[in-house]
């Protein structure tokens, strides 16, 4: 293809990141980063320091909105491309045609490097840097000249200030030094040792906080996240890469690897071992490893070093194999950006049309409104990280928020963040004053929702239900709580409600459909809302399975007047007179 077409294409994808960027919410972990920044550091309890710092310089630029959390990191995206274009080699397969234009079309064509950028995470310089050293590291040891082993170090101390999985690709360019014949000279070359030295500074960071906080974060990369056991869904993850780089472009990628070990040329052995060690590292790990946060990206920086050999190795292929190889990759590249696209109009829109994918990005403006007008002057808190991080970004003061203790906290290494900030709520750090309380109720399992309400009887004095948030049609539910550490004791807490049939998106003959579940506290009254206009009230009193409390359950037999069809159904509780919403939103069918 046309080197000027290439170029115009990456041209126009990068306007693309820019454009989403502006529209598409952030979403947990890019929402903490910008959390982060506001607390400037070496490092975290969940990664080293250079995060944050890039996301401080994008806010600096371009303010405290969701284009300057990620603007530079869009950036970062076309140095990536341009550095993994410059490790082309000059010839393409010995013809002496340039081989930019096929590294740059591979580069586009494989979905999760072409659109790297676009989100303000900690991979995205990793992989800078993992690019640097795949482009440093060869020339440094054709010429060693001092000031490519400086540069390669420069590159290992970026990524090592990135994140602790970039140790992995750093043990692939060991590997290489320890194994290989020409690797193994190195080691009386002076250069070899100042990158060695330049590269231990990007230790620094996390060897300081470690040292400071009792291996906090170590402990939890290492040792709090993962179960060390094996997993079937874990071993599952070579597999993904066929999906996330397409099929043909991925079998082509491990050919290449194999292919690079076996070299006579020493630079391509050099990636082969960047390359083929991590990615057998990581397929191990994730066998054992962490399942409850997405892993299928980890791979990524044991390909990329490859990229600039895969277009040299696709140029040998037949011609309809290699033109069914790049279009597949070319269309899932404009297929997932149109997919995410999407996505951000759905969310800056505020509708409940719901996007696969989508749900972390939703509801958060919408929320914020809400809380702004029913906060007063009262002190905002928060159940989890993600809730607070997002409604002090989001609202116009950026409130300090204050943060109870969640398994989410802890699954995504931030409990011991917050509570160097002040902000953990715990029995060392209390609560003081009147305050809002803002649950995620559906980040919760719904049967420990009554032991939940319950604690809160006794952090605080009083408790008071205030309103409720749904998102999603109730997919994502939110609960406003007043609370206060001074006054009469009182405790009137939110109902829980459990809807075992109809089940969403089901059909059900007239006969067979009998509307049931369960309430908490048993003394509520239910009353069944079909397509906002006919309301019933369940019969209550009954034992339901899996309820918490006894003679918790509810059943309502279909009114007879009901038409066969799709309906709309949803619950509302009454405790005490007062009204509460409690239920999502269920799509049924309804048939004879």
């Amino acid at each position: 293809m046309n080197r000027t077409i290439l170029w115009l294409l990456l041209a126009a994808l990068t306007l693309a990141k820019v454009l989403i960027a502006i529209d598409l919410a952030l979403f947990g972990d890019e929402v903490f980063y910008w959390l982060e920044s506001r607390h400037l550091a070496l490092a975290y309890s969940d990664l080293p320091g250079m995060t944050a710092w890039l996301v401080a310089l994008g806010v600096w630029t371009l303010g405290d909105s969701t284009l300057g959390v990620r603007f530079v990191f869009i950036l970062l995206g076309l140095l990536l491309a341009w550095l993994i274009i410059r490790s082309a080699p000059t010839a393409n397969n010995g013809t002496g045609r340039d081989a930019v234009p096929s590294t740059l079309l591979v580069y586009l064509c494989l979905p999760p490097f072409a659109l790297m950028g676009l989100f303000a995470v900690p991979d995205v310089p990793m992989l800078v840097a993992v690019a640097l050293l795949a482009f440093a590291l060869p020339q440094a040891l054709r010429t060693d000249r001092l000031t490519w082993w400086l540069l390669a170090g420069l590159a290992l101390a970026i990524g090592l200030a990135s994140h602790y999985r970039f140790g992995i690709s750093a043990a692939g360019a060991l590997a290489y030094f320890i194994f290989d014949r020409t690797g193994r000279h190195c080691w009386r070359q002076p250069g070899f040792y100042l990158m060695g030295a330049v590269a231990a500074i990007g230790l620094l960071p996390m060897l300081w906080f470690n040292l400071s906080n009792e291996a906090a974060a170590v402990r939890f990369q290492l040792l709090d996240r993962h179960p060390w056991q094996p997993q079937l869904e874990g071993a599952l993850l070579g597999l993904k890469q066929f999906i996330l780089l397409t099929p043909l472009l991925c079998a082509g990628l491990i050919m290449t690897g194999l292919n690079a070990l076996r070299s006579e040329d020493s630079s391509q052995r050099l990636l082969g071992w960047l390359s083929v060690v991590p990615a057998m590292i990581l397929l191990t790990l994730g066998v054992f490893a962490d399942q409850r946060n997405i892993n299928f990206h980890w791979l990524l920086a044991a390909w990329l070093p490859l990229l600039p050999y895969l277009a040299q190795r696709l140029a040998l292929w037949p011609g309809r194999w290699r033109r069914i190889a790049l279009g597949t990759g070319g269309l899932s590249t404009i297929v997932l950006l149109v997919w995410i696209a999407a996505i951000a109009q759905s969310t800056s829109k505020a509708t409940d049309q719901r996007l696969y994918g989508g749900d972390n990005f939703a509801g958060w403006s919408t929320l914020a409104t809400k809380v702004a007008a029913a906060r007063g002057d009262r002190e905002l808190l928060a159940d989890n990280f993600i809730v607070a991080s997002q409604l002090t970004f989001l609202l116009p003061d950026h409130p300090r928020i204050r943060v109870m203790d969640h398994r989410i906290n802890s699954s995504y290494g931030r409990t011991v963040q917050l509570a160097l900030w002040g902000d953990r709520l715990s029995t060392e750090n209390p609560f003081v004053g009147d305050g809002l309380l803002v649950v995620e109720e559906s980040a919760r399992k719904l049967l420990e929702l009554p032991q939940f309400y319950q604690s809160l009887c006794a952090m605080f004095e009083s408790v008071r239900f205030v309103d409720q948030h749904n998102v999603l049609k109730g997919k994502k539910r939110f609960v406003f709580l007043e609370v206060s550490s001074e006054g009469p004791a009182s405790c009137q807490l939110p109902p829980v409600v459990y809807l075992d049939h109809p089940r969403r998106n089901s059909a059900y003959s007239r006969n067979d459909l009998i509307i049931n579940g369960w309430v908490v506290p048993s003394s509520a009254s239910v009353d069944v809302v079909i397509d906002d206009i006919n309301r019933h009230s369940a019969r209550l009193g009954f034992d339901a399975q899996g309820a918490p409390e006894e003679n918790a359950g509810f059943r309502l037999r279909v009114p007879e007047q009901l038409l066969t069809g799709q309906h709309q159904l949803r619950l509302e509780v009454t405790i005490d007179g007062n009204h509460f919403y409690r239920h999502r939103t269920i799509d049924f069918e309804l048939r004879d």
